[in-house]
């Protein structure tokens, strides 16, 4: 299955379901809301650096 193939198949999945059609988990640490937004503002800073106008809303 190509790359275009598989992202069809997937976001079909997506719409079909409505959510995910997987479960996204982190067996390492445990996420919370405060960690989550401090990893979200050091990737928007870091797309600013790099020139992106915005990643988000």
């Amino acid at each position: 299955m190509n790359a275009s193939t598989a992202i069809n198949v997937f976001a079909r999945a997506v719409v079909r379901q409505r959510r995910i059609p997987f479960e996204i988990s982190s067996p390492e640490t445990e996420i919370t809301r405060e960690g989550a937004m401090q990893a979200f503002t050091t990737l928007r800073a870091q797309a600013k650096n790099n020139g992106v106008a915005d990643v988000c809303c």
